[in-house]
């Protein structure tokens, strides 16, 4: 992956970090905002939308306006599974104080084996980021995601 041009990415770009006051959309929470690869936001957004593969190329190739090069087309994947990674490495990073039974399941819990499921479970409401297993459990689920991509 080639990072010769760098721009100004937001790190954290996905649809509750953007509103809506009626007229203009404005975009939030630029806290870890950082000079990046040009694709790094779009990577980030298609892995919060749950778009496949297939579907992240399509996004790409709105975003540049025409199809992209197969470079552009690994530079893109590469980064999905980076963002994938980042988002559970910043996870895990708050599970690290927490209790050995936060790493165990609980017993009746709903197994969770891939991130679709998890945002299901946490849009029904089983889920809850604060709560210390469930970021755990989803930490687990980035991961393996990062992985497998």
């Amino acid at each position: 992956m080639a990072f010769g041009k760098k721009t100004l990415c937001h790190n954290d770009f996905h649809t509750k970090n953007i509103l809506y006051d009626g007229d203009r959309f404005w975009l939030i929470d630029w806290e870890i905002a950082a000079l990046s690869h040009p694709f790094y936001d779009l990577a980030y957004f298609a892995i919060f939308q749950l778009m496949s593969e297939q579907e992240g190329n399509k996004l790409l190739a709105i975003y540049l306006e025409r199809e992209p090069t197969e470079n552009e087309l690994q530079d893109f994947k590469l980064l999905r599974r980076i963002a994938y990674g980042f988002i559970a490495t910043a996870m895990l990073s708050e599970t690290v104080s927490f209790e050995h039974e936060v790493k165990t399941p609980s017993v009746g819990e709903e197994e969770l084996h891939t991130l679709k499921e998890f945002f299901i479970a946490m849009d029904l409401g089983k889920i809850n980021l604060l709560n210390k297993r469930d970021l755990y459990r989803s930490a687990l689920l980035y991961l393996r995601a990062s992985a497998a991509f």
